[in-house]
């Protein structure tokens, strides 16, 4: 859907076949208003690539919103977003890397990759500095598609024209092996992304939740090394690891039948106090 901004007409009987054949707001509901079927004359009118008028727009917002169909209103104001930047472009050929990634993110949120796989080779086409963040807004929308390979090759890609993977491109491959459950990956994708740290010069830590889910495992799978190896990543980014991590790793150790004589200095180190479960844990755990 390419929306019209030089020119206004209301008038619906002369439209060139360029247009969507009756105003968008009537092609919208024209099996009803349930948002089932709203969606589905949305999705056909984007996939034509059919011109809309800029008063449309604004009616068919007005309706929808009107009618709580807050999903279709969304994705009609991301395509209008979306052109805007289209516009901008054809005006200005030399378009900055932010309007790209602006231009790639609402295809990818509008479940158009080929049009952003387009719009990334027009970039890369043109671009005088290659912008990892541009590349990170494809890399992501192959993982979550579960095109992992086509990922790789793009952080490689990237990598080739001078653009090293920065704790974003990380964070994407990390959720993607989170997700299918390749643990020891997602562990080496924590450690490239502390050691690289945040843009702005700061550290970079993984969220409590993904500690939490990796101490998990290593909990499950009574793997003290790998607990432990993961414990000496998480120390290079946070000042203190916190009592639940403790709490699983001498979980770990007791699941896993083996001792550390250390680990009451280590909690005294870290200032912790456990829990009574755990102090019983300790009691096995921690022979002097």
């Amino acid at each position: 859907m390419a929306l019209q901004q030089f020119g206004r007409t209301k008038s619906v009987t002369k439209r060139s076949t360029k247009y969507v054949e009756q105003a968008l707001y009537l092609r919208l509901f024209k099996d009803g208003g349930s948002e089932v079927s709203v969606r589905q004359q949305l999705n056909e009118v984007l996939k034509s690539r059919k011109r809309v008028y800029k008063w449309e727009v604004g009616e068919t917002l007005k309706k929808l919103r009107e009618c709580k169909l807050y999903y279709p209103a969304l994705k009609v104001r991301n395509s209008t977003f979306l052109n805007f930047y289209w516009l901008c472009y054809l005006a200005f050929p030399k378009t900055a890397n932010i309007s790209y990634l602006n231009i790639i993110q609402v295809l990818v949120n509008l479940n158009d990759l080929p049009g952003a796989e387009k719009c990334f080779r027009e970039w890369e086409s043109r671009c005088s500095t290659y912008d990892i963040r541009v590349a990170n807004s494809l890399i992501g929308a192959y993982a979550k598609e579960g095109m992992l390979e086509k990922a790789k090759e793009l952080k490689e890609q990237a990598r080739r024209r001078g653009a090293k993977p920065n704790a974003k491109t990380w964070e994407i491959f990390l959720d993607y092996y989170l997700e299918t459950r390749e643990y020891q990956l997602a562990v080496d994708c924590v450690a490239n992304a502390t050691s690289i740290g945040r843009g702005d010069g700061g550290k970079w830590s993984p969220s409590r939740k993904i500690v939490k889910t990796l101490m998990e495992h290593f909990e499950q799978e009574k793997d003290v090394d790998g607990a432990e190896g993961f414990l000496e990543i998480l120390k290079k980014s946070v000042d203190s690891l916190g009592v639940e991590v403790f709490e699983s790793l001498i979980r770990t150790y007791a699941a896993a039948g083996k001792t550390t004589p250390s680990m009451r200095a280590r909690l005294k180190m870290e200032k912790l106090e456990v829990s009574e479960a755990t102090k019983k844990l300790l009691e096995a755990v921690c022979v002097e």
